[in-house]
């Protein structure tokens, strides 16, 4: 009793979800509240409205370095040696990682792209939604920094003070991570 109890919840919290993401790729109200860090949600009236926040600047800067050629790694010094902030005003600084998503995403022209969570990580759930968010770079901008992307050679040294013959080798035996 109490798993059919459990499992009547579940499929009640699984129904509303599904409703207000309709719902709001309808345009009517927000699904999400982990927005992209560049974009902000703001209330007017009965309305929502999504406005680009001081963040723009940087993935702006992000993807004109990619479309001139740069990697994820060149592009993070260049954003430390400007002292430009994080999205989450981190200390350490921008990490490749980031950037990388960053240049995956392609919230940055305005598509919103619905995800679920299926236990281990978030898929695809439901078609993109072009023109959702306010693009934060153009079209031409985006395609230049893919293009750019898809012809780097990503193995090799990581800049003039790294270099280290077993990057990529090794992992960890505790979390079998990266080393």
């Amino acid at each position: 009793r109490a798993h059919e109890e459990s499992q009547r919840k579940s499929d009640r919290i699984k129904a509303a979800i599904k409703a207000k993401r309709e719902a709001a790729l309808n345009g009517d109200g927000r699904y999400n509240f982990n927005l992209p860090k560049w974009i902000d949600a703001r209330k007017t009236g009965d309305d929502l409205e999504y406005v680009l926040n001081d963040h723009q600047h940087a993935v702006r800067l992000i993807y004109q370095l990619a479309a001139e050629g740069l990697g994820q790694m060149a592009i993070c010094r260049i954003l430390m040696d400007r002292d430009i902030p994080t999205f989450k005003s981190n200390k350490g600084g921008w990490h490749q990682s980031t950037i990388g998503k960053l240049l995956d995403s392609n919230a940055v022209i305005g598509t919103f792209a619905p995800q679920k969570f299926d236990g281990k990580r978030y898929v695809p759930d439901g078609d993109p939604k072009p023109n959702y968010f306010p693009p934060v770079v153009d079209d031409d901008l985006y395609m230049r920094a893919q293009s750019m992307r898809r012809t780097r050679v990503s193995k090799g040294r990581k800049g003039l003070a790294f270099s280290n013959l077993f990057t990529g080798l090794t992992t960890c035996a505790h979390c079998h991570g990266p080393m």
